[in-house]
C-alpha cells in the first residue's frame, strides 16, 4: 500500500511539474517569442512571490504535526498569511511593468495564481502528512484534465494567447482550491479566536529559520533567472526561457535518479560499508555524461518536430543550461549525502557566501563586462563548479573527496560535450 501510494504521488507530481513541457508545442505555435518570454517571467516571478509569502509556516506544520499543538490553528495561520501574497504580487508586477508590456489584467491574473498557489500549499501538506493519497490523486487528475483540455480547445479554436494561457493556469489552480475545500473542510476553519497568537509564538523561531534558509537556497539556485529578467529584453528572455524549460528535464530526471540511491546510501553508511558508497558515487558520475549525450541528441532530433521555427535561436543554449543544471544536481548530491543531518550552520553560511559571489559576478557583467548570453551562462557554470569543489573539499576524509579527480575529469568531459553537441 505504501509503495503504491508513493508511486501515485510521485507520478502525479512529475506530470504537474512537466505540464509546461507537455503544452510546449502548442504554446510556441501560438505565442510570439516576446509573449512567451513575458509568460515565463510571470511564472518565475510567481514562484518567487509564493516563496516570500509562505513565511516558513508550511515547514512548521510538517515539523509540529505530531506535537501537542492544535494543528487547525497552524493551518489557519497559513491560510490567513496567504492573503499577504496579493500586495506582494502587486509590488513585483508594478516594478516589472516599467520594462515589460504587463497590463492591469495580467497583474490581476498573476495575483490570483500566486494567492491560490500559496493557499493550496497548506492543503497539499495536509494531504501528504495524513497520507490522504486518494484525495490528492482525485484533485490532481481533475485539475490537470481541465487544464490540458482547456489548452487543447483554445488551440483548436485559435484562441490560445498570453491572456488565455494565464487564465487557464489560474483556473487550474482555482479548481484545486475548490476541490481541496471539499476534501479538507476540517482544517479550513476561519473562526478561531483564542490561542491564535500562542500557536504562532510556538512556531515562530522554526518558521523564521526555515523561511530564511529556503529563500537563500532558492535565490542561489535561481538568481541568474532574475538577473536575465533585468538584463534581457522580452524576446531575448523568451529565447533563454525556452532553452531553460527544455534543459530543466535534466534537473528533474537527474534529481530523481540521484535521490533514488539515498536509502541504499544511508543503509551503507549505517553499516559502515563505505566502499559500497564509493561504488554508488562512481556509478552516478559515470552515468551523467552518457545521459547528458543521450538528452542532447534527443533534443536535437525532436526540436524541429515540437518547437516552432521562430524559436530556433533557443537551441544553442540548451546544452550549456543542461550542463549548469547537472552541476546543480552534483551540488545537491553533496548537500544531501554529506550535510543531511550535521553541519547545517556551515552549509547556510556557505550558501550566503556564494549568494554574494553570484550577485557580485552578475553586477560586474551588467555594468562592466560585455558578454553575450552564452558566455554569461558558461561563467555561471564555472562558479557552480568552484562552489561544488569547495564544498566536497571541506572534509578531506569524506569518501566523496577521495574521488575528487574523477569528479573533476567528469565535469571536464561534460564541458567538452556541451561545446561539441549543439
Amino acid at each position: 500500500m505504501l509503495v503504491r501510494n508513493t508511486i501515485i504521488y510521485v507520478i502525479l507530481d512529475i506530470i504537474t511539474k512537466a505540464s509546461a513541457l507537455i503544452i510546449l508545442p502548442l504554446v510556441t505555435k501560438n505565442l510570439s517569442v516576446e509573449n512567451y518570454g513575458i509568460y515565463k517571467i510571470i511564472m518565475e516571478m510567481s514562484i518567487l512571490v509564493v516563496m516570500i509569502s509562505t513565511f516558513g509556516i508550511g515547514s512548521s506544520i510538517s515539523r509540529y504535526n505530531f506535537d501537542k499543538i492544535n494543528m487547525k490553528r497552524l493551518y489557519l495561520i497559513g491560510y490567513i498569511t496567504s492573503f499577504l501574497s496579493i500586495p506582494f504580487s502587486i509590488v513585483f508586477l508594478s516594478v516589472l511593468s516599467f520594462k515589460y508590456d504587463i497590463d492591469i489584467f495580467i497583474s490581476l491574473i498573476f495575483s490570483g495564481i500566486v494567492f491560490f498557489t500559496v493557499f493550496n500549499s497548506y492543503t497539499r501538506i495536509y494531504f501528504t502528512i495524513n497520507k490522504k493519497i486518494k484525495e490528492f490523486a482525485i484533485i490532481k487528475v481533475f485539475e490537470l484534465s481541465i487544464f490540458f483540455i482547456s489548452i487543447a480547445l483554445l488551440d483548436y479554436f485559435n484562441y490560445l494567447n498570453l491572456y488565455t494561457l494565464l487564465i487557464s493556469i489560474c483556473g487550474m489552480i482555482f479548481t484545486n482550491t475548490v476541490l481541496s475545500y471539499h476534501y479538507a473542510k476540517e482544517i479550513m476553519n476561519f473562526f478561531y479566536k483564542k490561542s491564535f497568537y500562542l500557536a504562532f509564538k510556538k512556531i515562530k523561531t522554526f518558521s523564521i529559520n526555515s523561511y530564511y534558509n529556503g529563500i537563500i537556497k532558492y535565490l542561489n539556485s535561481n538568481l541568474e533567472k532574475f538577473f536575465f529578467v533585468i538584463f534581457l529584453s522580452g524576446t531575448q528572455f523568451g529565447v533563454y526561457a525556452l532553452a531553460m524549460t527544455i534543459g530543466s528535464i535534466v534537473r528533474t530526471s537527474g534529481s530523481a535518479l540521484f535521490l533514488s540511491f539515498a536509502p541504499i546510501y544511508y543503509e551503507n553508511n549505517r553499516q559502515k560499508r563505505i566502499d559500497k558508497n564509493m561504488k554508488i558515487y562512481k556509478l552516478l558520475f559515470l552515468l551523467a555524461p552518457i545521459l547528458y549525450i543521450l538528452f542532447l541528441y534527443i533534443v536535437k532530433f525532436a526540436w524541429s518536430y515540437i518547437i516552432d521555427n521562430s524559436y530556433s535561436n533557443a537551441y544553442q543554449y540548451v546544452s550549456v543550461l543542461a550542463f549548469l543544471y547537472i552541476l546543480e544536481i552534483y551540488y545537491g548530491l553533496a548537500q544531501y549525502y554529506y550535510f543531511q543531518i550535521k553541519n547545517t550552520k556551515f552549509l547556510l553560511n556557505f550558501e550566503i557566501m556564494f549568494f554574494c559571489v553570484y550577485i557580485l559576478t552578475l553586477l560586474l557583467v551588467y555594468f562592466l563586462i560585455d558578454l553575450n548570453l552564452e558566455n554569461i551562462l558558461y561563467l555561471l557554470v564555472f562558479i557552480s563548479f568552484i562552489k561544488f569543489i569547495l564544498l566536497i573539499s571541506k572534509d578531506r576524509c569524506h569518501d566523496m573527496y577521495k574521488m575528487i579527480w574523477l569528479i573533476i575529469l567528469n565535469i571536464l568531459v561534460l564541458f567538452l560535450i556541451s561545446k561539441i553537441i549543439k
